[in-house]
């Protein structure tokens, strides 16, 4: 069990059943990281898709779009429909 919590928040703790854990303890371990391929793969699919939008818009900005600004964007947006930070929070 982590009790490391984000950004000095408090650990959460989840109760689970012996049911559940025997069943993600079934789960075979990979060695070679398949979350991290997995991710590696969908960056390198959005790279390349957002390099042809830019080519085809010629608009060199869009280069500057990365996974993190989808974050601030949907942010700014809940700011502007809730006009509430703690909301966004």
């Amino acid at each position: 069990m982590l009790n490391n919590a984000e950004k000095k928040g408090k650990p959460r703790i989840f109760k689970i059943s012996q049911k559940l854990t025997a069943m993600l303890n079934a789960i075979p371990e990979e060695k070679d990281g398949s979350f991290r391929s997995c991710y590696a793969n969908l960056y390198r699919d959005f790279n390349s898709q957002r390099r042809t939008i830019a080519a085809k818009l010629q608009n060199p900005r869009l280069l500057r779009i990365f996974f993190h600004t989808f974050r601030h964007w949907k942010a700014t947006m809940e700011y502007h429909r809730a006009k509430d930070i703690l909301h966004v929070m």
